[in-house]
């Protein structure tokens, strides 16, 4: 869990820069910190209006389709 709360204590994510290059290494760095501990095939950026803005995946993974999230949404 810490290393999500490095994401949302993130500067840059916390004014809403979605986009930027440091976003992206950000990102990038705590999927492989986490994959390190416990493995995971991909993590999303979302806003706050549960809109997927970014991610990061394992190499080779077909893309996601999805768009929207919900917090109750089930897979």
């Amino acid at each position: 869990m810490a290393k999500l709360e490095g994401l949302s204590t993130s500067e840059v994510l916390q004014q809403g820069n979605f986009q930027s290059a440091n976003t992206g290494e950000i990102l990038n760095d705590r999927f492989e910190q986490i994959n390190d501990i416990a493995p995971i095939d991909r993590i999303f950026l979302v806003d706050k209006n549960g809109t997927s803005k970014m991610k990061a995946a394992k190499k080779g993974l077909p893309p996601v389709c999805w768009g929207q999230f919900s917090p109750f949404q089930v897979d």
